[in-house]
């Protein structure tokens, strides 16, 4: 049975909470959207997709040259990578994190990501409004801003579930990139890219 994590604020505002999301929060990320990443952040060693889903960001860092680690909570079900719960996880697969956390877990996914030792780099996609609704500036304070936000334009069309299909989000998206190899930061360097430009 799926372990359930307990007592977690939510996803980014109460309407996502509710029953009309994606069982288990997933929602592919679009292969634009990590080749864009990719284009501007360059990771040294391999990276860990640690809420790897059915592989997309796998595939665009394997595409890319990458050494990649697949992980998944549900990773039987998805027929894709290895069963583990990146919350409980004591030792970094690999240096760099690359993933599409559930956005329930997202406080959870930052902090442990943030707090795990032997991780130099993470990046995290996310909905651009996630920042203010999760309210992770209070994170931000405490563990330090993201070295990069990096805000994609225009909207991505994304896959909605089987009763939906594919839409045009509601909402931009970016990467927060944190370097944990340099020291704590108290603001981000914020970048605006189209994400269909080359």
């Amino acid at each position: 049975m799926e372990k359930k994590h307990q007592g977690y604020h939510g996803a980014w505002n109460d309407n996502n909470a509710r029953s009309e999301r994606v069982a288990d929060d997933l929602y592919p990320t679009p292969a634009e959207a990590t080749q864009c990443l990719l284009r501007r952040v360059k990771f040294n060693g391999a990276i860990w997709e640690c809420a790897a889903g059915m592989g997309h960001i796998s595939w665009e860092l394997k595409q890319a040259g990458y050494e990649y680690i697949s992980t998944d909570l549900c990773a039987a079900q998805y027929k894709h990578g290895e069963t583990l719960d990146f919350l409980q996880a004591d030792k970094a697969l690999a240096p760099n994190i690359v993933t599409n956390p559930p956005y329930k877990l997202l406080r959870e996914f930052i902090r442990k990501a943030l707090t795990l030792p032997g991780i130099d780099t993470v990046a995290f996609f996310i909905p651009y409004p996630a920042i203010a609704y999760v309210g992770i500036h209070k994170l931000f304070e405490e563990l330090g801003h993201p070295t990069l936000i990096l805000a994609m334009v225009p909207n991505f069309t994304i896959w909605m579930g089987a009763e939906r299909g594919w839409q045009q989000s509601f909402f931009k998206h970016c990467w927060l990139v944190w370097d944990r190899r340099k020291p704590k930061r108290s603001g981000s360097l914020f970048e605006l890219r189209d994400w269909r430009v080359v």
